[in-house]
């Protein structure tokens, strides 16, 4: 899963960087490659935090839907999805027996259960339908 991060840099000062998307997640670091390492590891805390607070993980926006401030720079931080992993719910999902088949096939060889297959592929689907894009 992919986060945008503003990362700012005032003259004389280290990068920081906020998360728009996770309020109250922020870090810096000294130089560019540092502030974004820094801002994956807040990310991840943050989202550990959320979720043992019970509160929902929220679906980072499109690009065109954030702030429109002009002495940020935008990037992208991935996140591992398997990090925001919380309570399982049981579904009922009706599919072409030929998919069943192929989905099978390919979790067998890959060591995945179905279920972990195809919610991953799905998120991977929303991911790549709404990450913004750096303009």
């Amino acid at each position: 899963m992919h986060w945008t991060v503003m990362v700012h840099k005032d003259e004389g000062s280290s990068f920081g960087v906020t998360v728009p998307d996770l309020p109250g997640c922020f870090s810096a670091g000294n130089s560019l490659e540092e502030a974004l390492e820094q801002a994956k590891e807040a990310i991840e805390l943050h989202l550990e935090a959320m979720l043992e607070d019970g509160e929902a993980i929220p679906m980072p926006r499109k690009r065109s839907e954030y702030p429109g401030d002009t002495d940020a720079i935008y990037a992208l931080v991935e996140i591992d999805d398997r990090l925001v992993d919380g309570v399982t719910e049981r579904i009922n999902l009706t599919i072409p027996s030929w998919a069943n088949s192929q989905i099978e096939r390919y979790a067998k060889r890959t060591g995945n259960s179905k279920s972990g297959l195809m919610w991953r592929a799905t998120l991977d689907q929303i991911q790549r339908e709404t990450t913004p894009t750096i303009d």
